[in-house]
């Protein structure tokens, strides 16, 4: 079959004086012949548009399927000749389902979440573009900074970006779109936001993924702007961002975001271009909006037994991190010590000695570089399989990046003790997660204040979901270090997905405060929690957590974890009702309690909230006729069941309460 020479039109150029290059998506392929002296290199119009040398025959495509003409920015316009290797397939795009009603959280720019990111930017690299910007994460917003000038040699506006590192996303096909949570303190009118990584058939020579144009308004606080996921195309221009073919569902939405994108954003970026101006911008966080609610299951299997965290022989990708030894650089601090990986085992040897200073024992310790972990929300202890070859007093673990400034000036993190058994084999050491505090001496490594003693030290919610870092420590003790780890694992986890809990009974009849056994399927799955995980006192250990909370005397002075309502399988914002009311009912008798949000927005409750670690209930919420709060404080139910504190605060009455509490159905 003969081929017609495919010129790039701005320059007429010649079938002799070209070079053939292709480019394939799925069944279709097209050709064209770039001229070598095109209005921009060659070699950079191939590289940017994804192109290839050959031709499309060479590659078994035969079948003739039209022609098209696609605008590669200020090198031209290219001309390509398409062909299919069989018969033209319709390709419909899946459009995510409209009937939604949660929140999916993306992306937040505190350092210490599940979902932060880090974010590059990056100035307008076309034609000399004279775009400036620049990027930073302070305080838990992301923060951009920039100016959109006009390009001599276009004489039109330029770029920047500030795009995230390429991860993986949780699945957002359920949903209908994205909302971004921003201020910014200068109008600009050309903000954009993609996603993903797919490049436009023919559309977007130079960018990738699926755009869309956003406003935002100046203001002092932070506004929530929402895009629907209609809005967003592959097909936009590289000079302005405008999208060339917008999306259309009802024609099969050839241009719309895909399934396989939804599924894995990959990356995520904000733009400003295509209009001249100043950008400032702070971003507080980005999420996915109108996703369908999570199936309940009437029983769902138990999570394994352990959650396997660290492994060193080669054999789990995702268990294969990698470590580096510290020694002491405090005060003249002399401890040595080395880490390595032999026969399947990471190695930790050395020597801690007194910093002379101090004329006290320094510290070394063996990290995990910051990475994703495993999920062990539903475990209740860590068991390291290790060997000493030498008694050691001083060996410590530590998980995650969460400071208590208030504690801990210098380390991070939750951390506890454990001894390491003299043996020529290896053995199992196992460490309870109520054991862990985040407040410990930075002079000695022991805790400041106990877990048991104070919830508010026990590791939370998000960070036993990804704990992000580990460490191995020996502190606080004199001696010669030589300890080989084959594994480190959460151990004892189960029930992370149970939604009944028949096994649960209720306290001994002289602590049960309750009028009756607490329900069984609690809302925003809080009958998962099927042992008192967090409580530090002595509990039967058949009572649930909502059991052990809200019913047994014992626990009067405590409360559940904190930010127990970020837990991946609670996601307590994603549950409650996005545009309309919450009511939040007894766990036990299903008297309704309180209904938010009243007298302010849901963001207000959430910021509340969140302030605290529990939910947080105003004045104009409480159902006054079925709420009791006792001389000391002490919240209760009309029907008996212990639901949190009274704690008034600067904005007037508040209830700081258990969502393990107020999580029931409706008394029918």
């Amino acid at each position: 079959m003969a081929f017609a020479a495919l010129a790039v039109a701005a320059l007429a150029a010649h079938a002799d004086a070209c070079t053939t290059y292709t480019k394939v998506a799925g069944t279709v392929c097209a050709e064209s012949c770039l001229a070598r002296t095109a209005g921009c290199p060659v070699a950079l119009v191939a590289a940017k548009g994804g192109l290839a040398p050959g031709t499309c025959a060479a590659l078994g495509f035969t079948a003739p399927a039209g022609q098209v003409e696609e605008q590669a920015g200020p090198c031209g316009t290219l001309v390509f000749q398409m062909f299919d290797a069989t018969a033209r397939v319709s390709s419909t795009k899946v459009m995510p389902a409209p009937a939604a009603t949660t929140k999916i959280p993306l992306v937040t720019f505190n350092a210490g979440d599940a979902t932060f990111r880090k974010f590059t930017e990056m100035n307008d690299p076309v034609m000399g573009g004279q775009s400036t910007g620049n990027y930073t994460a302070q305080g838990g917003v992301g923060v951009w900074r920039g100016e959109v000038a006009i390009v001599p040699s276009l004489q039109a506006p330029g770029f920047i970006t500030i795009r995230s590192e390429t991860g993986d996303y949780t699945d957002v096909s359920s949903c209908t779109g994205v909302a971004i949570t921003a201020r910014t303190g200068a109008s600009y009118a050309g903000y954009r936001f993609s996603f993903g990584t797919k490049r436009g058939f023919f559309c977007s020579f130079f960018s990738s993924g699926f755009k869309a144009h956003f406003d935002l308004a100046p203001s002092r606080d932070f506004t929530t702007v929402t895009i629907p996921f209609t809005d967003f195309s592959d097909c936009n221009s590289d000079s302005t961002g405008e999208p060339s073919r917008p999306c259309n569902p009802a024609t099969g939405g050839t241009y719309c975001p895909d399934k396989a994108t939804l599924e894995n954003l990959k990356t995520v970026t904000l733009w400003a271009e295509g209009a001249a101006g100043t950008v400032n911008m702070d971003i507080q966080k980005i999420e996915a909006v109108g996703c369908a609610a999570p199936k309940r299951a009437a029983a769902a299997a138990a999570a394994p037994a352990t959650v396997p965290l660290v492994t060193f022989d080669g054999t789990g990708e995702k268990t294969a991190h990698t470590f580096r030894e510290t020694n002491d650089p405090v005060m003249g601090g002399r401890s040595t010590g080395t880490f390595s990986v032999q026969d399947g085992a990471g190695v930790f040897d050395g020597n801690v000695v007194d910093v002379p200073f101090l004329k006290a024992p320094g510290f070394i310790k063996a990290n995990a570089d910051p990475s994703d972990f495993a999920d062990i929300s539903s475990c209740k202890s860590i068991v390291i399989n290790a060997k000493a070859a030498a008694k050691y007093d001083g060996y410590r673990i530590s998980i995650g990046t969460k400071r208590n400034p208030s504690c801990s000036f210098f380390s991070s993190g939750y951390k506890a003790h454990f001894n390491a058994p003299v043996s020529d084999d290896f053995q199992d050491i196992k460490i309870a997660l109520s054991d862990f505090s985040d407040c410990n001496s930075d002079a000695t490594g022991e805790p400041s204040k106990l877990c048991k003693d104070d919830p508010s030290v026990c590791p939370d919610a998000a960070t036993l979901a990804n704990i992000r870092t580990l460490s191995i420590w020996a502190e606080g003790a004199d001696g010669t270090v030589h300890l080989a780890v084959k594994s480190i694992a959460g151990a004892d986890c189960g029930g992370s997905l149970s939604l009944i809990q028949d096994s649960t009974t209720r306290p001994p009849k002289e602590f049960d405060v309750c009028s009756a056994k607490v329900q069984e399927g609690l809302r925003y799955n809080m009958s998962s929690f099927d042992t008192p995980a967090g409580v530090p006192v002595s509990v039967d250990p058949t009572e649930s957590l909502a059991t052990a909370i809200c019913c047994d005397s014992r626990t009067k002075v405590f409360a559940e974890p904190q930010f127990l309502y970020e837990a991946p399988n609670v996601q307590l914002f994603a549950r409650m009702n996005q545009t309309g009311l919450t009511t939040f009912y007894d766990s036990v008798c299903g008297l309704p309690l309180f209904t938010v949000p009243k007298g302010r927005s849901l963001a207000d409750f959430e910021a509340d909230t969140t302030e605290h670690g529990w939910p947080s209930f105003r004045q104009e919420e409480l159902v006054a006729a079925n709420v009791v709060t006792d001389k000391d404080g002490f919240v209760y139910s009309k029907c008996g069941t212990h639901l949190g504190s009274y704690l008034p605060d600067d904005k007037g009455p508040r209830w700081c309460l258990d969502l393990s509490c107020l999580a029931g159905n409706p008394a029918m």
